[in-house]
């Protein structure tokens, strides 16, 4: 291909995806950054039934009232297990919520106008896997705290971006005088401000990196090439999680890198890439094993590994 149809091409495709994702990026941070500085956890808490099977279910849908970004959501889950919160309940809160929520909805809607069903198979599949996932963690892992006996909230006060929040300052919240209301709300309103540019900035360089592969993968790599691998009903389904897990990308905007990519890869490829990567990626296995005990992080990850990997393969074989 001559260079400069290359380069026309390879900008045409990389503009379109980020003037389409930038949008749904910086709406779900204002939403996610706002809920993780003006939501207390005890309203999580309260959101959730002890009862673990109707708490399984009602943990899935969270998202759709109080939607938070996949990396707020840990040390969310982190306090909220300190808390009395059972693992199972937790785990599927944690992998629900960066899917089944407004913004990540909405986006995907958009990205995949005329094309439906791929916006049903996320939620649905998002659905089900999160809620297997926890069942399966409960009955296999939930006897004892998965939590680092290691950590120090002090340590962890500020380690995501996204807004984990004076997890710390409760204990000594007596021992000073309290300021002003209005010293409270701009203190707030500024921590607000702080969170969503960094989280917009944050997950905008991810997207461009993913735009940037995308497009190329669309005008470079000829179909002959990629088919054996793109057109597969399983190698595509770990290819494009594996694609997902290493990319990080935000939740936000991963539909718009899959929509790029539809009809190049098989729909459960593309299915798996959008559950998959917002539940466990690069970034948040790191996050994870700075709370949580390594053996629960390997734990969580080969069981959604394999039912992301089961929902895509059961896609491509019936077509759906």
């Amino acid at each position: 291909m001559p260079e400069q149809t290359f380069l026309n091409d390879f900008t045409v495709i990389f503009i379109g995806i980020l003037l389409e994702a930038l949008p749904f990026v910086l709406i779900g941070s204002l939403i996610s950054s706002a809920v993780g500085v003006f939501v207390s956890d005890e309203t999580f808490y309260k959101l959730l039934p002890k009862n673990k099977i109707a708490g399984l279910f009602a943990a899935a849908f969270v998202g759709l009232v109080l939607p938070v970004c996949d990396c707020t959501v840990i040390p969310v889950v982190r306090r909220l297990i300190k808390k009395g919160l059972p693992t199972s309940l937790g785990v599927t809160f944690m992998c629900a919520v960066p899917i089944v929520n407004p913004t990540v909805i909405a986006a995907t809607a958009w990205a995949f106008t005329g094309l439906p069903h791929m916006l049903w198979l996320r939620i649905i599949c998002g659905l089900v896997i999160a809620i297997s996932a926890g069942a399966i963690i409960g009955l296999t892992g939930d006897k004892e705290s998965p939590l680092r006996e290691t950590v120090d909230a002090h340590k962890h006060d500020h380690c995501c971006s996204c807004g984990d929040h004076h997890d710390c300052g409760d204990e000594h919240e007596n021992d000073q005088k309290k300021p002003g209301w209005m010293k409270r709300v701009l203190s707030k309103f500024g921590e607000f401000l702080t969170h969503t540019s960094t989280d917009f900035i944050e997950s905008g360089a991810l997207v461009i990196l993913g735009a940037m592969i995308a497009a190329f993968v669309n005008v470079e790599i000829p179909r002959s090439v990629l088919y054996p691998i793109s057109g597969s009903p399983i190698v595509s389904v770990a290819g494009m999680m594996g694609f997902g897990y290493l990319i990080s990308l935000c939740s936000n905007a991963d539909a718009f890198i899959a929509r790029s990519l539809y009809g190049q890869f098989t729909a459960g490829s593309l299915v798996a890439f959008m559950t998959f990567g917002p539940m466990i990626d690069f970034k948040n296995t790191i996050m994870l094993l700075g709370f949580f005990k390594k053996r629960f992080v390997l734990h969580v990850t080969a069981v959604l590994a394999a039912l992301c990997f089961a929902c895509g393969v059961i896609i491509n074989i019936f077509r759906i």
